[in-house]
């Protein structure tokens, strides 16, 4: 604003200027790191001392240390089910099999929630080991999720080869768990196949906010639609060491 004498009078004027024209911005959705995210995933290894494997499930690496959270029922030991070993298989590369590197503890655990802990402890050959730098997944809120959120799902399946494998689906409901407040389990369409429990659910910015784990839609224990169908473990018999394979129609825990 400028002023100019007109008379005895002081008159202001004003000249205003024309918005400097810009283009509009556009912001281009954010593409998922799924390799980086595959890398912190790990597939677990139940084994007896004699190197035999027992039954084998994923997990999710929390800390640089080695802090993985996975299912309680890939880490438990059941009446007439043990192992003495829990080997980790890191992913390296997501079209590499996982390496065999550490041996971990159970540090936590809980049925109800069917979830816990464990510690990398050793190397592979039972030495006592001190790790760092390892890749870890940002936890998100479970609590947000909603309903029709896209899901990706990261976990080494019994089936389909021994590659990690990525599922994509999305959020299909919500049920309740007797003593649970609120949600208890994320229903999905996404496939969750023997061998991805206790693995990496992120949401649509690559938070973990769900485990993956085959559950029954009641409380007798059975898995809904899923069957022991195929010889998963390689020991030459079909019966109930190997694991259940999802036959289909079954919205996903």
């Amino acid at each position: 604003m400028t002023l100019v004498p007109q008379g005895s009078v002081l008159w202001a004027t004003t000249t205003v200027e024309a918005p400097a024209t810009t283009e509009p911005t556009t912001t281009e959705p954010e593409v998922l790191d799924n390799d980086r995210i595959a890398q912190s995933a790990v597939e677990i290894w139940a084994i007896m001392a004699d190197g035999t494997r027992v039954w084998h499930g994923s997990g999710t690496i929390l800390t640089p240390t080695g802090m993985i959270l996975t299912n309680a029922h890939v880490v438990s030991k059941a009446p007439g089910e043990t192992y003495d070993i829990l080997e980790v298989h890191i992913t390296e590369s997501a079209d590499q099999m996982p390496t065999p590197m550490y041996q971990a503890d159970v540090v936590g655990w809980d049925p109800v929630l069917d979830l816990a802990t464990v510690q990398i402890a050793r190397d592979i050959e039972g030495n006592p080991v001190t790790v760092d730098g390892l890749p870890t997944l940002e936890v998100g809120d479970s609590d947000a999720v909603q309903l029709g959120d896209r899901l990706r799902v990261f976990g080494y399946p019994s089936i389909g080869g021994d590659t990690i494998s990525l599922t994509e689906g999305s959020v299909s409901g919500f049920t309740t768990e007797s003593g649970i407040d609120g949600r208890a389990w994320v229903k999905s369409d996404a496939t969750i196949a023997g061998g991805v429990s206790g693995g990496t659910a992120v949401n649509e910015a690559g938070e973990l906010v769900a485990i993956p784990t085959r559950a029954a839609a009641n409380y007798d224990g059975n898995v809904t639609d899923c069957r022991v169908s195929q010889d998963t473990n390689g020991d030459g018999q079909l019966d109930s060491n190997d694991s259940c394979i999802p036959i289909g129609g079954f919205i996903n825990g």
